[in-house]
């Protein structure tokens, strides 16, 4: 599949059993955005044919991995050879983190034949930046970077807790919910399901963790308009913070009023696009019949922390439906020590060395278990000696 931007062709390699593989061929500059939505989902970024050389000139590629629902981005360059030439080949990696860390921009850079000059490149939870530049190359340069979604480090709360007095009371952030993922909290006017009073100027702020958002199930509404079309008196506004992106559906609020739930006849639910969502109900002074109000279940919301629940009202049927698959960590594998028998044998004639001292070191340890192997030790009789080590570690021995 090619996505052409611009006089730059973006080659998507393929998209098989989670893995996407990215690779940039012609000449120009593009931004390609990509998203990661489930753990375990791999992005692989390569130049152009890899691992064969490449004869393209004038590359300038970025992409942009935005993880979703609070997942880290494990990145990992698997292999790499840059030529000698310090601006003719350069893969940088940066994160949009506002705490300084090492990705922070300007990030890593890989050039003039180096790495990025740490053994490990570090987890970020942000929108991560790749960016390749190369005007030449010596027929050798290639590299390969892999990028896979961890789980999130947190993940929100089952219970809801917080707004003691409910939503009409009195103050600045006198209601603040800390949304729950299991237990919704049902949200109405105080005198609900009776009709409701005048003046009512009533405010619940939702929170929940980074990355998690926020879900309002309506399930009832009977906000009279008294037949003026923009829900002027009365209504019940959605409205995310200032800092909520652009594209968001509540970015500038969405009121509702009337006799008919929002988006009826379908499901009534409203995601916020971040982490924050307010709920403001509001009744104007005049004395006039006025309807119930609503009533909505509101829930933090993340696929990949919790199952998903929704709710449903036509009429008297109520239908509930849920879906997801929240991940769920594997066992930690356990280290089982096995018996290891060395010989010390001497490089020239072969012969075992009895009673030599054999100092044994670490170089790769799979589980801490593995430490005890460490030490020096004494050859038998027969050059030999009875250790207990694990099989995925690596050793080195000094005679």
């Amino acid at each position: 599949m090619f996505v052409e931007v611009g006089i730059l062709h973006l080659l998507w390699v393929s998209s098989t059993h989670g893995l996407q593989q990215f690779a940039c061929i012609g000449s120009g500059f593009t931004e390609t955005p990509i998203e990661i939505r489930e753990i375990g989902q791999e992005v692989e970024i390569t130049t152009p044919g890899y691992p064969n050389a490449f004869n393209n000139t004038n590359l300038d590629c970025v992409w942009r991995i935005k993880p979703l629902h609070g997942l880290g981005l494990k990145l990992t360059l698997v292999d790499e050879h840059l030529d000698d030439g310090c601006d003719d080949n350069v893969l940088k990696v940066w994160d949009d983190s506002e705490v300084q860390g090492p990705l922070s921009h300007p990030g890593l850079k890989s050039s003039c034949g180096q790495g990025f000059h740490v053994n490990e490149i570090p987890v970020s939870f942000d929108t991560v930046s790749v960016s390749f530049q190369s005007k030449r190359n010596d027929g050798k340069v290639h590299f390969r970077l892999e990028v896979t979604a961890i789980d999130p480090t947190v993940c929100p709360e089952k219970e809801y807790s917080g707004c003691p007095s409910g939503p009409c009371c009195e103050g600045q952030d006198c209601c603040v919910v800390t949304a729950g993922s299991s237990k919704s909290f049902e949200l109405s006017p105080p005198t609900y399901p009776n009709a409701s009073a005048e003046g009512l100027k009533c405010t619940a702020k939702f929170v929940t963790t980074p990355g998690s958002q926020i879900a309002v199930n309506f399930l009832d509404m009977d906000i009279w308009n008294h037949g003026e079309p923009f829900c002027l008196s009365d209504y019940v506004l959605l409205a995310e913070s200032s800092g909520s992106s652009t594209k968001s559906l509540l970015h500038e609020g969405m009121k509702f009023c009337g006799q008919q739930l929002p988006n009826y006849p379908g499901p009534s639910m409203i995601v916020s696009s971040g982490n924050e969502l307010t709920v403001h109900y509001h009744t104007d002074g005049s004395v006039s019949q006025r309807g119930r109000g609503f009533k909505a279940a509101v829930v933090a919301l993340n696929p990949v922390c919790s199952e998903m629940e929704f709710q449903y009202q036509y009429g008297e049927d109520v239908c509930k439906a849920s879906c997801g698959s929240p991940y769920t960590p594997p066992e930690p594998k356990k280290c089982e020590s096995v018996a290891i028998t060395l010989t010390a044998i001497d490089s020239e004639n072969k012969a075992p060395i009895p009673h030599a001292q054999v100092k044994i070191s670490t170089k790769k340890m799979s589980m801490s278990e593995s430490s005890s192997v460490e030490g020096t030790h004494n050859t038998d009789a027969d050059g030999m000696i009875a250790v207990s080590g694990t099989l995925n570690s690596t050793y080195h021995f000094d005679v």
